[in-house]
């Protein structure tokens, strides 16, 4: 009978005592501790929880006797007040979980920035990200001899349809040689004279890639490649404005 009580919404103490005035009758605090197990000093404020619950009556005040109401009563009301509060409850939540509008979901942002030193390992990242690569190769450049890698990584692009425009800084009897095989396989090529003390290149409007040279040590460069859309865009945007500029090479 406690566990149901218990579950009916009273604490322990209040439920060996209201137990204790149902089996004895009418109490004194002192005899329902006793009866209880209620510890004395906990006593009195139990049992006026439970004349606030309309589970016992005071119907003596010197000395305070206690008696509790009848189970058809108390409990009666006790459960209704209960249960009339639950459906309270229940139609405020209801309303409230309605008027909740799912928030924005945030846009997840990545972006992740790589530094490589030296021309080789340029090219190992270019690599990289040109296999990744499905519709565009924009790249501003010298004009240099390229890795073997590269060239065959770039055939394969175009290949499979990527569109391989590259605008070069330098165009003389040094380099023409070079340009002309990157023509043949299929690259557009266009001349827009430059200092080539910088190049960078847009795989996608998805990844941009700077990278800094020194024009006369070709392993002296550093190359900085960013997963960032909006940084790939602007420098799109940058290479069209070129490439209008640009002359094209026969």
């Amino acid at each position: 009978m406690i566990e149901k009580l218990k579950e009916a919404g009273l604490n322990e103490y209040e439920a060996k005592s209201y137990l204790a005035l149902l089996k004895r009758g009418a109490q004194t605090g002192r005899e329902v501790s006793k009866r209880s197990e209620v510890p004395p000093t906990r006593v009195f404020d139990t049992l006026k929880s439970l004349k606030d619950m309309g589970l016992v009556n005071l119907i003596q005040k010197k000395p305070m006797v206690w008696v509790a109401a009848k189970p058809d009563v108390g409990l009666k009301n006790f459960m209704e007040r209960k249960l009339d509060r639950i459906k309270m409850l229940e139609k405020d939540v209801i309303k409230s979980a309605k008027e909740l509008k799912p928030s924005p979901k945030k846009e997840k942002i990545h972006e992740k920035f790589i530094v490589v030193n030296g021309y080789h390992q340029l090219f190992d990242m270019v690599n990289h990200y040109l296999k990744k690569t499905e519709k565009e190769f924009l790249v501003y450049s010298v004009g240099e001899e390229i890795p073997y890698m590269f060239r065959i990584e770039c055939i394969r692009a175009l290949k499979k349809g990527v569109t391989l425009k590259v605008i070069v800084s330098k165009c003389d009897e040094e380099n023409r040689h070079i340009l002309k095989e990157r023509i043949k396989e299929g690259w557009e090529l266009k001349h827009y004279p430059g200092s080539g003390e910088y190049t960078f290149a847009v795989f996608d409007t998805k990844i941009a890639e700077i990278n800094i040279r020194n024009p006369e040590e070709k392993e002296e460069r550093i190359s900085m490649f960013f997963e960032n859309p909006e940084l790939a865009k602007a420098l799109r945007e940058y290479f069209g404005t070129i490439w209008k500029k640009a002359k094209p090479i026969s």
